[in-house]
């Protein structure tokens, strides 16, 4: 997440405790509350040997995961357990059709930005085509939360008049197009490594730009009703602009 807004303290001005706050402490009295009733019945019922096991297994050790833990690490890198493996899949940038490839020291465009994953997951969620192998063919769908200014502009020694001044078009394009979700098949090669699928017919990206059409209550309403009218502007990228190499 954004560090501009991690931070709730930069966006909310009240003194209100935080949710997550409220949270632990409603999670931690209903658990005590939970154990203490438990015994307490089990006591009043002349129940003592249920009372002593209930306390007995309360006091067990949580169940562990199916790993060793890994210790404590400065390391600028991902460190796993022993016998798993991490894996770079889908980052900022990998193009979605064949014949494109990533190139560090190449300028990224609008166009190109439109046909490519976003920038800085967030959220993300898997949705099996197969159901029998769900883990090895499914469409990843991912939030792309926000951008790098240095990152998205480096070949070019940063964004242009970041501070102040006039922004050039194409980098308010190339920014929008950054942002949005991105939809990537995946599917798992002989190798044992997860690969994204060019030219898969699920491959495409939304953004703001994005033509969309609403459907239900909403539709039509003024909920979804801006002061600009469709007719008023061209769209930033169509959704099916090729991308030059």
């Amino acid at each position: 997440m954004s560090k501009e807004i991690e931070d709730h303290r930069l966006f909310n001005q009240s003194h209100n405790q935080p949710f997550a706050e409220v949270l632990a402490q409603h999670v931690s009295r209903r658990d005590v509350m939970r154990g203490g009733l438990g015994l307490a019945a089990a006591s009043m019922l002349g129940f003592g040997g249920a009372a002593q096991a209930l306390a007995g297994e309360q006091a067990k050790t949580p169940l562990t995961l199916a790993f060793e833990a890994v210790r404590g690490s400065r390391t600028d890198a991902i460190v796993v357990p022993e016998g798993y493996v991490a894996q770079v899949l889908v980052p900022w940038g990998t193009p979605l059709q064949a014949g494109q490839e990533w190139q560090a020291d190449q300028p990224m465009t609008p166009e190109r930005q439109a046909m490519s994953v976003g920038m800085h997951h967030d959220g993300m969620a898997g949705f099996a085509l197969d159901a029998d192998n769900a883990s090895r063919r499914f469409v990843l769908a991912l939030n792309n939360e926000y951008i790098d200014q240095d990152a998205l502009w480096a070949p070019q020694g940063g964004p242009t008049n970041a501070e102040a001044g006039a922004r050039p078009a194409d980098e308010s394009r190339t920014k929008i197009n950054a942002h949005g979700a991105t939809i990537v098949e995946v599917e798992k090669t002989a190798s044992g490594q997860r690969s994204h699928v060019a030219n898969s017919p699920y491959n495409r990206r939304f953004t703001s730009a994005t033509v969309m059409d609403f459907a239900g209550p909403v539709a039509g309403s003024d909920y979804v009703k801006t002061q600009f009218p469709l007719t008023a502007h061209k769209p930033v990228v169509p959704t099916t602009a090729a991308v030059t190499a």
